[in-house]
Parts: structure tokens; sequence; C-alpha cells
């Protein structure tokens, strides 16, 4: 069965994300027949090489309609072929190592990669020469050698090296009462409102205490 295909290049894909919508290949939009050996049967597109072709021909056996019509290939969605595109012919490298700040076009490249520096420690403390992967974590580090405690508990008033270890310590040591001071707030803040009676008067809220009196 053959499938209707889509003919997209890089200048078109552009349009086309500028647009926000799907590509549609307007009539006569499609690039001439090049004078090349091998040429498709069922289309007018030709190759260099052979190999070319027969990954070409898959277009129109299998429901591949988005083509790139710089290279040939074919995908099955939009979204495929827009990052066949970026890395490919326009060479995007959007992922960066967080180490070395070497960027890749892929994810899955740049994780390999930084796991190339699973035992590099390039930032080493001062105080003692211990190394860490990444700046922030020596910034920590160093504020053990430093007594530095920038991060502070706002119920106990306990001071931390760094943000982590003060959630940690907020959710373990002090949840209950976070519920409890917030049960509080809400109290006081009803109790400090005056109530509306039906005629529309304010009245007042008087405590268990006072009727006793």
């Amino acid at each position: 069965m053959v499938h209707a295909q889509t003919d997209i290049t890089v200048k078109e894909l552009n349009e086309a994300e500028d647009t926000g919508g799907e590509h549609e290949t307007p009539k006569g939009a499609q690039k001439k027949p090049k004078d090349l050996p091998y040429a498709c049967d069922l289309c007018s597109r030709s190759f260099k090489l052979p190999s070319s072709l027969a990954s070409h021909i898959k277009v129109h056996s299998e429901d591949r309609k988005f083509v790139c019509n710089d290279c040939g290939n074919g995908f099955k969605k939009l979204e495929h072929l827009k990052m066949h595109i970026n890395t490919v012919h326009l060479k995007t490298k959007a992922y960066s190592c967080q180490v070395c700040n070497k960027s890749f076009a892929r994810v899955g490249d740049r994780n390999v990669h930084m796991r190339s520096h699973a035992e590099e420690k390039p930032h080493q403390c001062s105080y003692c020469g211990r190394g860490f992967h990444l700046a922030k974590a020596l910034r920590a580090h160093t504020r053990q050698h430093t007594g530095e405690r920038p991060f502070v508990c706002i119920i106990c008033n306990a001071g931390f090296t760094c943000h982590k270890t003060l959630t940690s310590h907020t959710r373990k040591q002090h949840a209950g009462e976070q519920i409890l001071s917030k049960v509080d707030e809400i109290a006081q803040a009803v109790l400090s409102a005056p109530q509306t009676e039906a005629n529309g008067s304010s009245m007042s809220i008087v405590s268990k205490a006072d009727t006793h009196n």
C-alpha cells in the first residue's frame, strides 16, 4: 500500500514551527528531481547511493508520511522529523554537560558523556583537598570548614549548609509543629474576625472562660 508523503526541508520546518501548526506541503513546492543514478520508481526522488534509495523506499511501504526533503528519510511523526532535522542537518546541540559544558544533540549522548566524569573531581576543597564533581557541592562542603550556615530553620533557628539539609530537617523534626502552627494561624484569624448576625449587626466571639464568670 502506498501512503501519501510530506516532503519537508529545513527552511519549511522553521516556517511550520513559526506558524505553530503541522506542516502541509503546498502544491508545486517539492524539489525538482536531481540528476542522480538511483531513482525511486514511486516518486520523483533520486539518490547518489543505492543504500539511500533502499532507505527511502521504506517511506512508501510503511506509514512514514513525514519525509525529510534534504536526505529522503521518512518518519511516522512530525516530532521525529523535527528531531532528525535539528540533530542531523542543523546540528543543534541543546543538551549540555553540567561538569564541562560540552553540548550534545541528543540527551542520551549527553548522559553517556557525563559518565566519563564519574571519576573526575575537578573542584577541590582548599581546606582538606577533597574533590567534588560540581562546584555547588564544593560550596556546600566548604561551609563545614567556615562555619557558614546560610539556610536557617524558621521554627528553631537551626542553621544548615545547604537547602536540601534544611528541608530534610524541617520534615523530620517539625512536621507536626508546622501543622499545629497552621491550625493556630487559622484559629486566630477566625477569632479576630467579626461575625455578622442575620440582622446585619456585628457580634463578638465570647470564649468559654468568659461564660463561666
